[in-house]
């Protein structure tokens, strides 16, 4: 556009066509935002096609499922190498905490010592066991076992 234009019009009004090149421009921004949104739902429909075909070609195959086989396992062989079923969690946590009731756990620590991958399931465990006033949890996040006179704590 620019090359076909005279020099002498161009700079003459100067202003008209710098608006007109900015109102091009956003009409060439708007134009290429359409075409990418008609490109990736055209890719979405090639993608779905594809999987369809495949499907039809080899069978439709089994939902996917969590990977949790090395959990299960090795919960699995060591109930089946111990004698009967692991005691609860919270009592596993108890049995470990009141071991050394001056120290201070770490949700991590909890886990490794009750050989358990789930940190997650633990520190839940570890919450609630501390709202039912049977563990003390310390400000830097770490846990102990409660030191009391009498034995009055929740029994889990």
């Amino acid at each position: 556009m620019l090359a076909n234009l005279p020099w002498e019009d161009f700079a003459g009004d100067l202003d008209m066509h710098e608006q007109a090149l900015e109102k091009r421009e956003e009409e060439i921004h708007r134009e290429l935002y359409e075409v990418r949104q008609q490109l990736r739902l055209a890719r979405q429909i090639r993608k779905h096609k594809d999987t369809l075909e495949e499907w039809q070609r080899s069978g439709i195959p089994d939902p996917r499922r969590p990977d949790t086989r090395s959990t299960e396992t090795s919960y699995r062989q060591e109930g089946e190498s111990g004698s009967g079923p692991k005691p609860a969690r919270k009592q596993r946590i108890i049995a470990l905490l009141a071991q050394d009731p001056q120290r201070r756990w770490k949700t991590r620590e909890v886990a490794d010592g009750l050989d358990d991958p789930r940190v997650k399931s633990v520190r839940v465990a570890l919450d609630e066991m501390t709202r039912a006033e049977a563990l003390i949890k310390h400000p830097d996040a770490t846990y102990q076992y409660p030191q009391h006179s009498g034995d009055t704590r929740k029994v889990f």
